[in-house]
């Protein structure tokens, strides 16, 4: 890719949490850049980022650029959706793959292809489904941590005890609370040059191998 020289950029930096990434992502207010490669997580790197979550780890940064998008679908590996042209969105430079396993598991179920995970409140502990089996009573699909009232509807349903009630009260505000860091970058929504030498520049495992583990 050809070097540029561009203007200094202004970068904004601010702290998401994953309720209000995915409010974003459910308003189809998340786009993906032409230059985004497809998804290519594991289920178990699905579930390691939950497990991150669950214990409070760092999970990375995220590079967003804020500007104009058209109307279209927005495909976040197993999550689709029609969404109308907006002047302000979040282009995902860096983050994808947090942001695609996050939108499939939590947004409805949108796994496809991929086991859906769920929260074992016996082991304390995220697991991953089994494909064409039923889930144990006392495993919580990911998709219900979202929401208060659709765990509430969930734990009524499975008449737990008390403190399992809690601990699944606990672990779900855990989730949604859980604060992840950007950096915003300005762009006009038309020349993504200086994005795609920013993605390549984050992206280069072997000169930084640590900016890529959570991309």
């Amino acid at each position: 890719m050809a070097e540029l020289n561009p203007q200094p950029i202004e970068l904004e930096t601010r702290t998401f949490t994953v309720v209000q990434l995915l409010d974003e992502v459910r308003r189809g207010r998340v786009r993906l850049p032409s230059f985004q490669r497809r998804f290519r997580w594991s289920d178990e790197d699905r579930r390691q980022l939950f497990d991150s979550l669950q214990h409070g780890y760092p999970v990375g940064t995220l590079l967003l650029a804020r500007g104009a998008a058209p109307a279209g679908q927005v495909a976040l590996a197993g999550f689709f959706q029609q969404v109308p042209a907006a002047p302000d969105v979040l282009w995902v430079v860096d983050g994808q793959q947090r942001l695609a396993t996050l939108a499939m598991a939590m947004v409805e179920d949108h796994s496809g292809g991929y086991r859906p995970i769920y929260f074992d409140i016996n082991t304390d502990k995220f697991i991953l489904g089994l494909r064409r089996r039923a889930p144990a009573p006392e495993w919580i699909p990911a998709r219900v941590l979202l929401s208060s009232a659709a765990l509430n509807r969930w734990l009524r349903e499975a008449n737990l005890s008390d403190a399992l009630n809690d601990r699944a009260d606990q672990i779900a505000a855990r989730l949604r609370e859980y604060k992840v860091p950007a950096y915003l970058v300005p762009y006009d929504g038309q020349n993504d040059a200086v994005l795609q030498q920013i993605f390549a520049r984050t992206n280069r495992r072997a000169r930084w191998p640590s900016c890529s583990a959570w991309t």
